[in-house]
């Protein structure tokens, strides 16, 4: 499989993944898909699973961009692998290539949230070497608690 900088022709693809490991309900819009696209660029990183699949398939992404006040801190902002091809460390290797480029461009640490219920995405981010920093009960609103995560880069 091969990991790349996401297409505006991936958009579909990569939407559908988003639907299919949140519902219709709890999935991005596309239209913050394709922000994401025009804000993070070459950060926007999908998982190509070309020859598993018939077509041009994808298998998951991740995003992640760099505060624009304080470009030391970078932060994964989505991370999804179709559930065809979870379990097979996909989100790890989506969430390192991340953490490369941020790496690359000098960002000192990084950032993410997770719900304190997501055990399998919490678990991946504490063996990529994350730590909790915050627990913030409003992060996204009455009643949406999410856990603020960190890790430092090299």
């Amino acid at each position: 499989m091969l990991l790349r900088p996401c297409l505006e022709s991936d958009l579909p693809s990569v939407h559908a993944i988003e639907e299919a490991c949140f519902g219709p309900a709890g999935s991005l819009p596309f239209l913050v898909l394709r922000q994401y696209l025009d804000l993070c660029g070459t950060g926007f990183i999908v998982c190509d699973a070309g020859a598993e699949m018939s077509g041009n398939a994808l298998a998951g992404f991740a995003v992640g961009g760099m505060a624009l006040d304080d470009h030391t801190i970078g932060w994964i902002l989505d991370v999804s692998v179709a559930p065809a091809f979870q379990g097979r460390g996909l989100g790890a290797g989506l969430c390192r290539r991340v953490l490369s480029l941020f790496s690359e461009k000098g960002t000192r640490r990084a950032r993410a949230t997770v719900m304190p219920e997501n055990h399998r995405s919490l678990s991946m981010l504490r063996r990529l070497g994350f730590t909790v920093i915050a627990d913030i009960p409003d992060y996204f609103g009455p009643n949406e608690r999410r856990l603020l995560v960190e890790i430092q880069l090299k």
